[in-house]
């Protein structure tokens, strides 16, 4: 496929989104997010930012589409820069890196079910979106990131600051200085990112 049916084939869109999602700081803070899309897009790897169809947009914009090459394969992804403004003053900025179902099965093959009981999902994107976790975290320290299947906005740090009744099967990121936050019930869930 060429770089542009990548991004304008609406059958790459469907199914449920393998995400990075990162709290990143309170909605009134707008420059931190930033860095991270003026990071991402200077990222060599990475292609875009575009709109649904191919044009190149402003790479601050709620949502852009671009294209991961990566050890052979070229697979589209979708970002998006939500900031939370109900209230503002209690609001985060989100920022989201997604790969979809179907861009996966079709990139890598129909073996990768990213939700159910036996789900999988390639280790070259699960790798990917940690270590570009680990070097956004080394720009500007986020509260909270996790990697897992549509887990944007599901969970905030203060989530993980008293006991949850049901443990979702998921791994959080935190740095050090928020460790001491974390109850320790939830613990387990965590992994401490180094910087």
């Amino acid at each position: 496929m060429t770089d542009k049916e990548l991004i304008t084939d609406k059958n790459l869109c469907a199914g449920c989104y393998l995400e990075l999602a990162i709290q990143v700081c309170k909605s009134s803070e707008t420059e931190p997010v930033k860095k991270y899309f003026d990071f991402l897009w200077k990222l060599k790897e990475v292609k875009g930012p575009f709109d649904n169809d191919y044009r190149e947009i402003d790479k601050y914009s709620y949502i852009q589409n671009g294209i991961l090459n990566i050890e052979n394969y070229k697979i589209p992804f979708t970002t998006f820069n939500i900031r939370e403004e109900s209230p503002i003053e209690t609001g985060f900025i989100w920022f989201d890196f997604t790969f979809s179902e179907s861009a996966i099965q079709k990139i890598f093959g129909e073996e990768f079910e990213i939700t159910g009981t036996n789900s999988k999902n390639p280790e070259i994107l699960i790798n990917f979106l940690k270590n570009l976790m680990e070097k956004l975290y080394a720009k500007f320290p986020f509260e909270l990131a996790i990697i897992g299947v549509e887990v944007s906005g599901q969970y905030y740090l203060q989530d993980l600051e008293t006991e949850m009744e049901n443990q979702p099967n998921l791994k959080f990121y935190v740095g050090k200085d928020k460790i001491e936050k974390i109850t320790e019930s939830n613990k387990n869930l965590i992994t401490i990112i180094e910087k």
